[in-house]
Formats: C-alpha cells, sequence, structure tokens
C-alpha cells in the first residue's frame, strides 16, 4: 500500500514539474512574441520615419531644382531680347545667359550644369568642356525632341560622350522646351539642367543593402 502511495506521489510530483516546465516555456515564448513584435514596431516606425525624412529630403532638392529651372528661363527670356540686334546682340545676350547661369548654378547644392541651346545650334552653357558638335544628341535633348511633353526628366546617364574631357560622374537631367514671350506658339530653343545623381542617392542611402523596395518619385 506505501509502495502504491509512494508511485502515486512520484508521478504527481512529475507531472506537477512537468507542468511547471510547460508553463514556464509558454511564458517564454509569449514573452518572446511580444519582444519580437515591440521589436519589428519599432523597426518598421522607424523606417517610416526615415522614409517621411527622406520624402522631405527630396522635395527640398526638387523644389531648388525647380525654382532655379524658372530663374533660368527668366534669364532666356530677358537675354532673347538683345538678339534683335543682330550678331552683336548675339554675343551680348550668350554672355549675359552664360554668366547668370553660372549664379543661378552656384546656389543649387546638386545642379551640375545648367545648358541652353537656341533653333540655330547655338549653345549658351555653364560648362566649357561640352562638345558642341554632339551635345545635341545627349539622352535629354534626345528624349525631349521624341517627347510630346514640354518638360522631360531623363536620368542617370554618363555625360562623357558629350563633353571634351571624360566625365563620368552620373547625372539626371531635366529638359524644357522654351517658347517666346510675346509668341506662345514660337519655339525658340531647349533648357538643360544637369542634376549630380548624389541628389537623389543621398538621400536613399539608408535603406539597407539588400533590401528589396521600391522608391516612387
Amino acid at each position: 500500500m506505501n509502495r502504491r502511495k509512494n508511485t502515486i506521489r512520484k508521478q504527481l510530483t512529475i507531472s506537477y514539474v512537468f507542468l511547471i516546465l510547460l508553463s514556464t516555456v509558454l511564458l517564454n515564448i509569449v514573452q518572446f512574441c511580444q519582444i519580437y513584435k515591440y521589436t519589428k514596431d519599432q523597426q518598421q516606425n522607424e523606417i517610416e520615419k526615415e522614409f517621411i525624412q527622406t520624402k522631405n529630403n527630396i522635395q527640398t532638392v526638387l523644389s531648388q531644382i525647380n525654382t532655379i529651372r524658372c530663374q533660368a528661363i527668366e534669364v532666356i527670356l530677358n537675354s532673347n531680347e538683345h538678339l534683335k540686334y543682330g550678331e552683336k546682340g548675339y554675343l551680348y545676350s550668350c554672355k549675359e545667359i552664360e554668366k547668370n547661369f553660372q549664379t543661378l548654378r552656384r546656389s543649387g547644392t546638386y545642379i551640375a550644369d545648367i545648358s541652353w541651346v537656341d533653333n540655330a545650334g547655338r549653345i549658351s552653357s555653364t560648362n566649357e568642356i561640352i562638345r558642341k558638335d554632339s551635345f545635341y544628341d545627349n539622352l535629354c535633348m534626345k528624349d525631349l525632341r521624341e517627347s510630346k511633353e514640354n518638360i522631360v526628366y531623363t536620368g542617370f546617364y554618363d555625360r562623357s560622350p558629350y563633353l571634351l574631357l571624360d566625365d563620368h560622374t552620373p547625372v539626371f537631367s531635366v529638359g524644357q522646351n522654351i517658347y517666346d514671350i510675346y509668341c506662345p506658339n514660337l519655339k525658340i530653343g531647349f533648357l538643360e539642367l544637369d542634376i549630380y545623381s548624389d541628389a537623389i542617392e543621398n538621400n536613399v542611402s539608408f535603406i539597407p543593402s539588400g533590401t528589396d523596395a521600391n522608391v516612387i518619385l
């Protein structure tokens, strides 16, 4: 009888120990899940904050580019008035355009160059090493000629084929058809703004390597 009682007591003890261990394991699993969820939520929140900050940074860059684009158009339209004075007026116009373009380029952190090509194929640019015989065929100008839109965005590409010296710094470009201020249907040439790719790359560099993500501008 005593032996039987001892056996039952032993079985009960084992059962209690098993229940305690099971409860401990389950409790640890629940705590792990809670900690994992909290950590994941925190990471998600941090990523969302980073994306919001990135969006704001990129919007600031694009706003700066748009402001400079509008100022460059104003420079062109104002200088275009001098063309009525023949070759002398044209030379003065080119000088004024390039001078003002240089000022605008220095005001924009990511602006690589600003260029203007009139209908006669004459180029005014902040870039002194442009290949004037091939610049008109660069990707941005090509997109602008083939597009039905007045503004195109081209990127990222290497400008070296259109320069006298190698410069493999990637850029994306904003191209726009420019029309006469007094005759809205008369196109007078093409404006191109080249922007260093760093303007975008620096703002998305926080995305971890190997992460699958889509960035839509």
